[in-house]
Formats: structure tokens, C-alpha cells, sequence
């Protein structure tokens, strides 16, 4: 069996997918390209020798891990990003979801890669939840000097309300209140302008203002 049939469209993708990341040059327009234009570039690029094969091109012979640990992985790859994972994805046939992990770099964790990934991902995201829910219930939050490193800094330096478990149900109230607001304005023949950082201090003060 030569090079061309152990290395599967799917897997030459994933290593021009990983040259344009490293690289300066980019291969371009490549995912409507043949098998065997890829195959050529790959070649052109030196990404690909006659020593490869598939287990090398995928870091890990995924075939071998049940597809319940595949769809953990690739939950974490959207977690990660604040998604959640597609349900066209959720229900790939196993081989499917393999080509889909090897194209988009998705790698394979183990059961202690995933815990502690879930649990930084976790207190990222109450993190973020703290600052969203002082922002919408107090306005007390400088967005400029927060980044995802420092949050935690800014949370504690600030004495900033961590009480967020009704989170969901203060955004909820607050959605409502300025979409009555806007309506209200709009019955009225009024312009409306949204606030683009919404918050119960800011609606508060508007519907005061117009009863005044």
C-alpha cells in the first residue's frame, strides 16, 4: 500500500490546516481541491514523507478510543470556546467524528486532562458570570481593564458581589424590562437607543426619566 492510500483526504487537509497556523505562507483555497492536488501540495511543502502513515499524520490512533471519550473531547474543544457542541457533530458515526477531530486539531484528553480542563473552563466561566452579573445589576465595572488572566484579580481587588446563583433570572428581568422599555418608546413614536452595556441602574434611570 503506497502513501497516497494509507492518508485519507480528511488528514491532508488537517496538515495544511496545521502548516497555515506554524507558517508565514499560507496554502490557500484547498477545501475544494482533489485528493491527489492535496497530495501535491503536501509533497511541494515537504509535509508529507513516505515514512508517514496514518497514526502518524493523526498523533494518535483514535480508532481505538470508544466514541463516548471522542465526544467528550470534542464537548471540551467547544467549552472551551463558551459553545456547546453542534447536535450535527453529537451524532456523527464514529469514523466521521474522527476526520472531523483530525481536521480541526481537536486532541484527545485523558480522564485527567478532561477534569482539570473542566474545571478551569468552570471557573472561567464563573468568572465571567461575576462580572457580567455586577455589571448588569450594579454598574460598577471598569470592561477595560479586565481580561480573561485577570478577572479573578479584578473580582477580589474590587470586592465585587459573587452572590450569582439567580444569574440567569436577573438577565432574564433585565431582557424584559428594557424590551417593555423600548416598547413603550416606540408606542410613544419616540427614537429608541439601546445601551450597549445594559444595566438595571441605566433602565431604571430611563424609565424614570420617562414619567418625568
Amino acid at each position: 500500500m503506497d502513501i497516497n492510500e494509507k492518508i485519507s483526504k480528511v488528514e491532508l487537509l488537517a496538515l495544511i490546516k496545521q502548516y497555515n497556523r506554524n507558517g508565514i505562507d499560507k496554502i490557500m483555497n484547498v477545501d475544494k481541491m482533489k485528493k491527489g492536488e492535496l497530495m501535491e501540495l503536501c509533497s511541494k511543502y515537504s509535509l508529507i514523507n513516505d515514512k508517514n502513515t496514518k497514526a502518524d499524520v493523526s498523533d494518535m490512533n483514535l480508532k481505538n478510543i470508544p466514541i463516548t471519550k471522542l465526544l467528550q473531547d470534542v464537548e471540551l474543544f467547544f467549552l472551551r470556546q463558551g459553545k456547546k457542541m453542534p447536535q450535527e457533530v453529537a451524532k456523527m458515526k464514529k469514523r466521521d467524528l474522527i476526520d472531523y477531530m483530525m481536521l480541526n486539531s481537536i486532541p484527545h484528553y485523558t480522564a485527567e486532562d478532561l477534569e482539570n480542563e473542566y474545571n478551569e473552563c468552570q471557573r472561567i466561566t464563573r468568572n465571567k458570570n461575576i462580572i457580567i452579573y455586577n455589571i448588569i445589576r450594579y454598574d460598577n465595572v471598569d470592561v477595560e481593564n479586565i481580561d480573561d488572566q485577570n478577572m479573578e484579580k479584578y473580582i477580589e481587588e474590587n470586592n465585587l458581589d459573587k452572590n450569582v446563583e439567580n444569574f440567569d433570572a436577573y438577565t432574564v428581568f433585565l431582557r424584559d424590562l428594557y424590551n417593555a422599555y423600548e416598547n413603550f418608546r416606540k408606542a410613544k413614536g419616540d427614537s429608541v437607543v439601546t445601551d450597549k452595556m445594559k444595566s438595571f441602574p441605566k433602565i431604571l434611570k430611563k424609565i424614570n426619566e420617562a414619567f418625568l
